[in-house]
C-alpha cells in the first residue's frame, strides 16, 4: 500500500463522511443503546477513516498533527474525564433503572465520537485544495437533503404522511413529527435546522460575499450591481437552504441562521456595507443630461426595497401559520412563568432550572459527564408541574425517558462545572479569533479564498455558539467539523 493510495483512500472516506452527514439518527448502529438519539450515519466511514489517518500519522505522512490550537480541546477532554471520575466517587441514586456508570460511560462514548470527527476534519484538511474538495462534497449532501425536505414539505401538505413516514422510519429511529414540519434526514426539524445553520449556510453565504470558484466557473459582475457577483449554483443552494430552514419552523434554527448571517455581515463586511449604502444613496441623485440612466438607477433601488420588504412580509406570514412561533409575541401572560408556558418554552426552562441544581452542588467540576439528568426530576420548579404534558408523562411511573438539560451551556455547568464550561467558552472564542485572523490574511496566496474561508468559519462558529442554547450532545458532528477544518488549515498555512 503506497502513501498515494493511503492518501486517496483517506480522501474518499472523508468524502463519504461528508455526504452522509444529514442522516443524524441511523437506526442500524450497534452499541449506542435505544436511548441514544444522536446516531450519525457518518460514523461508518469515520470508523474506517480514523484508523487509516492514524496509520498515516504513524508513518509520518501527516505533518504537525497536534498544533497549539488542539491544547484547548485536549484540556477540555481532561476535564470531562476528571469530572466523570470524581462523580463516580459518590454517584447519585439510580433513576428509572439507569445508574451513574451507565450514563457516564455512554456520555464518554459520545465525546469519543465527537472528538473523532474533530481529528478527522483536522487531518483531512491541510490546504486550500482540501477545503474546496470538502465543501464541494458537502454541497452534494446538502442538495440531496434539500430535495428530500422539499418532498416532505409537499407530501405533508398533500396527504402523503403515511408513505413519507414509512420511508423515514426505514433509516431513522424516529418518524416524522406530528405536525407539518420537515425533518429531512435528521431526527427532528430542529436538528435539520441546526445542520443548515452551522454546516451548510455559512459556506454558501460567505461564497456570495466573497465569490470563490467552487466549480471552476468565472464570475461576471452585474452592470447595475457592481458589488454583487455570485455563482448561480451557489445562489440556488443558498436559497434552497433558507427555504428548507423555513420549512422546519424551528425557532432556534431560524435564530441561529439569521443571527449568524447578521452578526457575520456586520462584523466582517464593513467596506461592503459602506459601498452598498453609497451605491444606494447615489441612485437618488439626478445628473444633468442623464435622465434615463438616473430613472433606471432609482427604479432599481426602489425595486430592491420592495423585494426586501415583500420577502420579509412573506416570511412573516409563512411563519405566522404556526401558532407556537406567533406565541413569542402574541401572549397575555402576566408573569415570566406564564409567558414561558404560553410560548411553549415551559419544559425546556424547567429542565434548565432543575439541572442547575447539579452545578450548585458541585460548582468546580460538576456532577460528572452525563449525570445532570439525575438532578432534574427532583428539582423541577413548582410552576412547571401543571400544564406541561411532556413533564407529566416523563415523571409518571411509566416514564422511561432519561431527562437532559437540552442546553449545552447548562449541561457543561452542571456536569463539568466552572472548569469545563470555561474551557469550552475559551475554545469557541479562540476559534473565532483564528477565523478572523484567516479572513484578514494577505500573505497566503489567493486573498479571496482566505476571506471566504475565514468568513465561512466565523459564521459557522457563531451558529455553533447559539446552537449550545438548544441542543446538548457532544456527539453531534456540527460541533466539531468546522473547528477541525479551521485548525487543520490554519496550522498548515499560517503566516
Amino acid at each position: 500500500m503506497t502513501p498515494e493510495w493511503r492518501a486517496e483512500a483517506s480522501r474518499w472516506l472523508w468524502a463519504a463522511l461528508l455526504v452522509l452527514l444529514p442522516v443524524t439518527s441511523f437506526r442500524y448502529i450497534p452499541l449506542l443503546g435505544q436511548g441514544t438519539f444522536v446516531r450519525p450515519l457518518a460514523i461508518y466511514p469515520l470508523a474506517l477513516l480514523l484508523p487509516l489517518l492514524l496509520l498515516r500519522l504513524a508513518l509520518g505522512e501527516i505533518k504537525s498533527p497536534f498544533p497549539k490550537a488542539t491544547i484547548l480541546p485536549g484540556l477540555l477532554l481532561v476535564v470531562l474525564i476528571t469530572s466523570s471520575v470524581l462523580g463516580a466517587i459518590d454517584p447519585p441514586i439510580p433513576l428509572g433503572g439507569t445508574d451513574y456508570f451507565d450514563r457516564s460511560s455512554r456520555a464518554l462514548l459520545t465525546v469519543a465520537i465527537g472528538y473523532s470527527f474533530l481529528l478527522a476534519a483536522m487531518w483531512s484538511n491541510r490546504s486550500a485544495r482540501d477545503v474546496l474538495f470538502s465543501i464541494k462534497v458537502l454541497m452534494v449532501g446538502l442538495a440531496i437533503s434539500i430535495v428530500w425536505a422539499a418532498v416532505q414539505f409537499y407530501g405533508l401538505n398533500h396527504g402523503w404522511r403515511s408513505a413519507l413516514n414509512e420511508i423515514q422510519t426505514s433509516f431513522s429511529v424516529r418518524g416524522l413529527v406530528k405536525n407539518k414540519r420537515v425533518s429531512g434526514f435528521a431526527y427532528e426539524p430542529s436538528w435539520l435546522a441546526g445542520q443548515l445553520a452551522t454546516i451548510y449556510i455559512p459556506w454558501l453565504f460567505a461564497a456570495i460575499l466573497h465569490p470563490v470558484q467552487l466549480w471552476g466557473r468565472k464570475f461576471v459582475a452585474h452592470r447595475h450591481l457592481p458589488f454583487l457577483k455570485t455563482d448561480m449554483l451557489v445562489l440556488v443552494l443558498f436559497i434552497g437552504s433558507l427555504a428548507t430552514l423555513f420549512f422546519t419552523y424551528s425557532r432556534s434554527g431560524l435564530l441561529m441562521g439569521f443571527a449568524s448571517i447578521g452578526i457575520t455581515y456586520l462584523f466582517t463586511q464593513g467596506n461592503a456595507i459602506r459601498t452598498g449604502l453609497a451605491w444606494f444613496r447615489e441612485g437618488f441623485g439626478f445628473q444633468p443630461g442623464q435622465t434615463a440612466r438616473s430613472i433606471t438607477g432609482l427604479a432599481l433601488r426602489l425595486s430592491l426595497v420592495v423585494i426586501i420588504l415583500a420577502a420579509a412580509v412573506g416570511a412573516g406570514l409563512f411563519l405566522a401559520d404556526k401558532g407556537y412561533i406567533v406565541a413569542f409575541v402574541d401572549t397575555n401572560a402576566e408573569n415570566l412563568a406564564d409567558y414561558l408556558q404560553n410560548a411553549y418554552l415551559g419544559p425546556r426552562a424547567a429542565y434548565l432550572q432543575a439541572a442547575l441544581a447539579a452545578f450548585s452542588d458541585n460548582p468546580l467540576f460538576g456532577s460528572g459527564l452525563g449525570a445532570s439528568g439525575f438532578w432534574i426530576y427532583q428539582n423541577i420548579p413548582d410552576w412547571a408541574l401543571a400544564g406541561n404534558p411532556e413533564i407529566s408523562r416523563q415523571m409518571s411511573p411509566d416514564g422511561s425517558i432519561f431527562p437532559n438539560p437540552k442546553n449545552m451551556i447548562v449541561r457543561l455547568l452542571a456536569e463539568t462545572g466552572i472548569a469545563g464550561f470555561s474551557i469550552y467558552c475559551v475554545f469557541i472564542f479562540y476559534m473565532l479569533y483564528l477565523a478572523n485572523k484567516v479572513r484578514k490574511s494577505t500573505q497566503q496566496g489567493d486573498g479571496t479564498f482566505w476571506k471566504w474561508f475565514g468568513v465561512s468559519a466565523f459564521s459557522s462558529l457563531i451558529s455553533i455558539a447559539i446552537l449550545g442554547f438548544s441542543q446538548d450532545s457532544l456527539a453531534m458532528p456540527e460541533l466539531w467539523l468546522v473547528p477541525g477544518i479551521l485548525i487543520g488549515v490554519y496550522n498548515s498555512n499560517k503566516n
